[in-house]
């Protein structure tokens, strides 16, 4: 719990940092983005959390929100994460940022496909569909991020790196690195 106070601290300073270049999370509150790791115990002989990381979600309707959303999660043991995007949309929205892509290729390909952006956040998850989604055809030149299921992009930090008194600044440029991706997909989906 002690731990935990002080990692819904970070959240919030991080959150109030962020607005300054993101104004749509001004007002948000950390409470609305850190996950939860325990389940109810009352009745349990398993005492145990059910997740052994500090994670949170910052977005502009916090770890509920449907839109994009920055993902942090700390825990010992080199399995630090920073990154975010949208995982797993819904049917709609998951068209809706299809269409977008498709419409807009050559804006969306210069924001995650820029030596920065690369460098910054090099793990794309790609949970992709065997074939073209209904609609598009396999020669499409973004072929590659129409098959997506999920638009998450980050990067792995280890424990030093985690650690550091230099985070909360790599914290922060990695935000401003993703936010014209966050702005990319809420365009979409709203």
């Amino acid at each position: 719990e002690e731990v935990r106070k002080v990692f819904v601290e970070f959240i919030q300073t991080l959150i109030d940092e962020m607005a300054k270049s993101d104004k749509t999370l001004i007002g948000q509150q950390a409470k609305n983005a850190v996950f939860r790791i325990n389940r109810d115990v009352r009745f349990s002989k398993d005492k145990t959390p059910y997740k052994t990381n500090f994670s949170a979600v910052i977005s502009s309707g916090g770890k509920k929100f449907d839109g994009a959303g920055f993902y942090l999660s700390v825990e010992p043991g080199n399995k630090n994460y920073l990154g975010g995007g949208i995982w797993l949309p819904e049917a709609k929205p998951l068209a809706a940022i299809r269409q977008e892509i498709d419409y807009n290729f050559k804006e969306f390909q210069k924001i995650v496909e820029s030596k920065n952006f690369k460098n910054t956040l090099p793990q794309f998850y790609q949970d992709s569909l065997k074939t073209m989604p209904k609609g598009y055809e396999a020669s499409n030149p973004a072929a590659e991020y129409l098959r997506c299921k999920s638009f998450v992009f980050g990067t792995n930090l280890n424990d030093a790196e985690a650690n550091d008194k230099s985070y909360f600044k790599s914290v922060i440029q990695l935000h401003k690195t993703i936010l014209p991706f966050f702005n990319f997909l809420n365009r979409a989906v709203s």
